[in-house]
């Protein structure tokens, strides 16, 4: 009766949980996956086969923030490891990472207050606008 209908009910929230928990996860491996290039929400959704309304509450569920700001945090913490190393010049970086131009990468990070690396950017002496 009653307990097991409950029990049934709690199997079938426990497996949904895994399975949002498992989109999420393969949203964020598409979107490390696709890094090089740009990438919208939208299209990370119908990989899945979800809306972007869905995507959205699940990583706001799941990472507390939204797939946009997922993505563009994974964009920065690539492109600080890329300062880091020193191999690549800015325009590289920019363009690996999808960005149009150097100059809407430059402006994220003058936005995301990542002054610390713009010393590091100058003392190395490589260009930025």
């Amino acid at each position: 009766g009653e307990k097991k209908s409950a029990i049934l009910i709690a199997e079938g929230e426990k497996e949904s949980a895994i399975l949002r928990a498992e989109a999420v996860k393969e949203a964020k491996k598409y979107m490390e996956c696709n890094l090089y290039r740009k990438l919208s929400v939208t299209e990370i959704a119908n990989f899945l086969h979800i809306s972007d309304r869905y995507l959205y509450n699940l990583f706001i569920e799941y990472e507390s923030i939204s797939p946009k700001e997922y993505l563009t945090r994974l964009k920065l913490n690539y492109a600080l490891n890329y300062l880091k190393d020193g191999n690549l010049n800015i325009t590289e970086i920019a363009t690996s990472l999808g960005f149009s131009d150097v100059f809407s990468f430059s402006r994220l990070f003058k936005k995301r207050k990542f002054a610390r690396f713009y010393k590091i950017i100058r003392k190395l002496r490589i260009k930025v606008c």
